[in-house]
């Protein structure tokens, strides 16, 4: 699934068209707390916004220049992340795609939108930063051996097999790591590279600062891709580390998260949604009244 604007949108068609075998592109119009919902539909039709316009333009013209399934919603809403954790349930989402803008800061800056889907969409969740590249030849994995790094391995396996790029498979250790740990890193790598079924070279970088070292690295690549660095149980929207190269990188960025269901992010959207769902019941019942006396 993704979800842009019109800042962000072609890049995220073009990522997305390699990452799904089906891609839902979600456009959200945003209905002030004092409209309902069906009056807002239909004013809707007579005054459409000229960024919807332009997001329904590139939708449209991007569906056509595709083999792969696609689907294009217009979604009106009270709440836009509402909205878009509510359709990646009802789509069966496997990856919510969002998009760097310009007025995003990981640092306490980030959207109220992009926060709450982060922590609580029961899916796995990617934000692009920068511009997807017309043409791919490298794409570069940072590799911790934990599960949002392995996550953006597969990734980047699926975009390889899609464009022929080379994936650049690295690992960070410390100078003063003992040789048996280096040597045990580099099996692994080794054992990766073996499994993979795509144009793949690995490394091992001796650096301390792990995220300068990465920055580095978005300079030389395509692509780099990052798993998130924030922890499972974490209700920071971004790891410290991620958000760090994010804001000075120079090249394009991907960074994931792979879901894990059970946590207490999942129960909390599940006890929204639910709270959520009875008050719309009541606001459709009390829609319904009006429109009777109306009549």
């Amino acid at each position: 699934m993704a979800v842009s604007n019109p800042e962000t949108e072609k890049n995220l068609l073009k990522l997305a068209d390699y990452l799904g075998d089906e891609t839902v592109g979600l456009n959200v119009v945003k209905v002030p707390d004092q409209m309902g919902l069906t009056e807002a539909r239909e004013k809707h039709l007579e005054e459409f916004d000229e960024d919807f316009k332009q997001i329904d333009k590139t939708f449209r013209e991007y569906f056509g220049s595709t083999d792969r399934e696609q689907k294009y919603l217009i979604v009106f809403d009270h709440s836009v992340s509402d909205a878009i954790l509510e359709q990646a349930e009802r789509e069966a989402a496997d990856l919510i795609l969002l998009g760097w803008q310009k007025a995003m800061s990981f640092t306490g800056g980030m959207g109220r939108i992009t926060r709450r889907i982060m922590h609580q969409a029961n899916c796995h969740k990617a934000i692009l930063r920068g511009n997807y590249p017309d043409e791919l030849k490298k794409v570069a994995v940072a590799y911790d051996g934990r599960r949002n790094s392995s996550y953006g391995l597969q990734l980047a396996h699926r975009i390889s097999l899609a464009t022929g790029a080379r994936i650049d498979l690295f690992h960070i250790v410390s100078p003063d790591a003992s040789e048996q740990e280096k040597k045990n890193r580099r099996k692994e790598l080794e054992r990766l590279s073996v499994e993979e079924e795509c144009p793949l070279d690995y490394r091992i970088i001796e650096r301390f600062s792990v995220s300068d070292t990465i920055i580095e690295v978005t300079r030389e690549a395509d692509l780099t891709i990052m798993g998130d660095s924030a922890r499972r149980f974490s209700l920071s929207h971004v790891g410290n580390r991620a958000a760090r190269i994010a804001r000075n990188c120079e090249g394009s960025l991907l960074i994931v998260r792979r879901h894990q269901p059970f946590s207490k992010e999942t129960v909390l959207s599940r006890f929204k949604q639910f709270t959520r769902k009875r008050k719309q019941k009541k606001e459709v019942k009390q829609d319904n009244l009006n429109l009777n006396e109306d009549l």
